[in-house]
């Protein structure tokens, strides 16, 4: 019998193990449940091991393939955390109505035939091995169900086969489109596991996503047409996503689409620079340049962008 040592991570918390190979998985339930900074009751744990989270109480650790120097991720809810939880969700079903409301005159000039039902998402599918697999399943619909967001899927005529939960495990991206609509996946849980991204957030990196309909690399079209979506999300619901977070003056932050910082410093004459501009041309050359500059929160969403397509 040799001894294996591990890393349970908890809450973004690592516990460092040293057991048995042939200690249980239910032993190692118990030993859990009585470190004091995790204190969860074996009924209330899920570890995963290499993407697997479902053992038998008497699979050893060698069994579950934990192997020296292993890094596992315990997943589970205290009851505290499940009545935030609870009440996170009535809020947000608040946020879905008053969302609804917001876009009704909109919608009703939608065409509401088969073919605008086809510009939808036909799938929807969460991890199934949280237990609060359907909370998930309930983001997905509202996601789908979005007023806004279905006005633009129908007015740019896109249909996606899947929308789908991407594992907490893969922290390094927060969504991908594959194959220009065979599916997206956006990240729905937070890092600590501890509850749901907000989803003014989630919002967010599906229209990013909705942008690889059209555009593959993270291109300035690319770009302009993730902000189109952004605009247009906006004017759907008459406001902009995660309002009261920019500092540019417009709804995309420093440095976006409709910032004029910087254009004062050319009123009241032309300048020479290869040849002579007006102060007409100078603008518009600042205005394409700010365009094409990224902000800060475009940058973040391009590096955890995970698409993939051809």
């Amino acid at each position: 019998m040799t001894d294996i040592r591990f890393t349970v991570s908890y809450r973004g918390t690592p516990h460092s193990l040293t057991l048995p190979s042939e200690t249980t998985y239910a032993a190692l339930s118990q030993l859990l449940a009585q470190i004091p900074s995790i204190a969860l009751p074996p009924s209330s744990q899920k570890l995963v091991v290499k993407g697997r989270s479902k053992f038998d109480p008497s699979e050893t650790l060698s069994e579950m393939k934990l192997t020296e120097g292993a890094k596992t991720m315990l997943v589970g809810s205290q009851p505290a955390d499940v009545e935030a939880l609870r009440h996170a969700t009535e809020r947000a079903e608040a946020n879905r109505t008053r969302d609804a409301r917001a876009v009704r005159s909109t919608l009703k000039s939608s065409s509401t035939s088969s073919v605008s039902l086809h510009y939808t998402f036909h799938v929807l599918t969460p991890l199934p091995e949280f237990r609060d697999a359907d909370r998930a399943r309930g983001l997905l619909a509202r996601l789908k169900d979005d007023p806004a967001i279905r006005t633009i899927m129908a007015q740019n005529a896109w249909s996606v086969g899947t929308l789908l939960e991407l594992h907490p495990a893969e922290r390094t991206i927060l969504g991908y489109n594959r194959n220009a609509g065979e599916s997206i996946a956006l990240r729905l849980r937070t890092d600590k596991l501890d509850g749901f991204r907000h989803y003014p957030e989630v919002v967010k990196v599906m229209l990013h996503e909705l942008a690889h309909m059209v555009h593959s690399p993270h291109d300035d079209k690319f770009h302009a047409l993730d902000r189109k979506l952004n605009a247009d999300y906006k004017r759907f619901t008459g406001r902009t996503i995660g309002e009261g977070g920019g500092r540019g003056g417009g709804p995309f932050g420093d440095g976006g689409a409709g910032s004029t910082e910087g254009l004062k410093a050319f009123d009241g004459g032309s300048y020479k620079l290869g040849g002579a501009l007006g102060v007409g041309s100078q603008r518009e050359l600042l205005a394409a340049a700010a365009d094409r500059r990224l902000t800060r929160e475009e940058e973040a969403m391009v590096q955890s962008c995970g698409s993939t397509l051809p």
